[in-house]
């Protein structure tokens, strides 16, 4: 297929050329160092390694949570979840943010969305600004996961290729979005078991996860062998869907959408596997670490650069005004990123720094974060320079400083360092106190509970309900 894409999509010469239609592609829960371009030699990747070969890769790109819909609306509104207030999963983003759809969709451009998981079905308001919103989830195999919770990548591209036919036009934002790589890990074969003969005990299921995640803090030598299994297991979905968009670019490219397309393909957050054993395990959402904020961000533009690669600090909420500078649109004045433009066309100094915040646990405090500004402000939180970084978490009382790449050795305590992390606790701080979230209500009904517990999200719901029924208990007591 590479042969074809680049007979279809390569243009004849490389000077920048205007956008016609611009599609952004965001794989759910994928790590940076799971893809060739991000260095890895063990994970086939061809199709995104291609578009990288052909645009600009972004090698120090940073969500702001690890959890789905808090880092999506992120990356939609150009702001931090303590800004859009839609803290994780389950919750319901505020309309009065201004979406890049809604950007689009105001300045007569058409927009149309395929998402592949349930956290962001439009009932969780992330449909705001999208003229077609394609959110069947019917489609996913009986006996694979729950099918009413995510549909797979062929899925949605079949889903978008059918829709593009009749509306392969000018003007157009397609934002398009695949679940696989988000666990359970049970790709179709020959991916399913591509990088590791399966054992028969381990099939990648949400109880697999379970078992290894249970050996691996007891620390049982069986729970780090099954570890290696499920990141064969989560290979293989990294594979399966880099297949299906390259199957959507060449769907696109016969439709005569490419050539003029600026192409973006980024993910929502990572996933930390067994590197901290006593921190986090084969999960999201609780820690900060690079496991699950460094994600890929690659940008192809019509007639750009190519085989560019970025070393910059570079957030999410920096791609809504980079898309808009590029397509000559105005940044709503609700955006807290930057363009990166200028970075893109030469390496100059960007950020100095970057922001985190954990979405986990709920129960950090009593009363489920009453009395705070913002729900998550006694999670973990970080600080991140291009040399350091300083992980902050109120509810564990502790404070982490890692020398970069190394997150395993805290520098707290050695010589020297005080002065440091005090500098960036500072910092932390200062961004802290800009929280000023919009309000949003959390769906705690039965039917998303049930949705959220076949993704593996339920201690989370249970926890909430619970702290619901002792608060009407408490009432009735009064």
């Amino acid at each position: 297929m590479i042969p074809l894409l680049l007979l279809l999509l390569a243009c004849t010469c490389r000077d920048e050329a205007a956008i016609e239609q611009v599609v952004l592609i965001s794989i759910d829960t994928l790590r940076a160092d799971f893809l060739g371009c991000y260095g890895n030699q063990v994970v086939e990747t061809p199709y995104i390694d291609w578009i990288a070969a052909e645009g600009v890769l972004f090698e120090n790109h940073f969500v702001t949570a690890p959890t789905t819909l808090a880092s999506h609306a992120a990356l939609m509104t150009s702001t931090y979840p303590h800004t859009h207030g839609a803290p994780r999963n389950g919750f319901i983003l505020n309309e009065a943010n201004l979406t890049l759809a809604e950007v689009f969709s105001q300045n007569n451009w058409n927009t149309a969305a395929f998402v592949g998981g349930f956290p962001l079905k439009s009932h969780f308001g992330f449909g705001q600004g999208f003229s077609t919103f394609d959110e069947e989830m019917a489609e996913r195999t009986p006996g694979i996961i729950d099918k009413f919770t995510q549909r797979d990548a062929a899925t949605v591209t079949d889903a978008t290729l059918a829709w593009l036919e009749k509306n392969a036009e000018k003007q157009l934002f397609l934002f398009v979005h695949y679940y696989d790589v988000h666990s359970p890990y049970q790709a179709p074969v020959p991916y399913s078991t591509m990088y590791f003969e399966r054992s028969a005990f381990i099939q990648g299921t949400a109880d697999d996860i379970k078992m290894v995640q249970r050996g691996i803090k007891e620390g049982k030598p069986g729970g780090f062998r099954g570890s290696e299994v499920l990141k064969a297991c989560y290979a293989g979905e990294v594979s399966w869907t880099d297949l299906q968009i390259g199957r959507l670019i060449e769907g696109m490219a016969k439709l005569g959408i490419g050539e003029q397309a600026l192409i973006i393909v980024t993910s929502d957050h990572g996933e930390t596997m067994a590197e901290f054993p006593d921190k986090e395990v084969w999960a999201h959402g609780v820690g900060v670490f690079d496991t699950t904020v460094h994600v890929p961000l690659i940008f192809r533009l019509p007639g750009g650069p190519a085989g560019v690669r970025r070393n910059a600090l570079a957030s999410q909420i920096d791609v809504m005004p980079t898309i808009l500078e590029l397509v000559g649109l105005p940044l709503p004045p609700q955006a807290e990123g930057q363009s990166m433009v200028p970075l893109i066309r030469e390496d100059i100094p960007f950020r100095t720094e970057i922001f985190a915040e954990a979405t986990k646990p709920y129960n950090t405090m009593a009363g489920y974060e009453e009395g705070v500004t913002w729900t998550n402000e006694k999670k973990a939180r970080a600080i991140r320079t291009d040399s350091h970084k300083l992980i902050h978490t109120p509810h564990l009382h502790e404070d982490l400083l890692f020398s970069l790449p190394d997150e395993q050795t805290n520098l707290l305590q050695a010589p020297g360092s005080r002065e440091l992390a005090k500098s960036l606790k500072d910092q932390l701080f200062e961004w802290d106190a800009t929280a000023n979230p919009l309000p949003s209500d959390f769906d705690g009904g039965k039917s998303t509970a049930k949705m959220l517990e076949a993704l593996g999200y339920i201690d989370e719901v249970r926890e909430k309900e619970k702290a619901k029924a002792k608060a009407k208990a408490k009432e009735k007591e009064n």
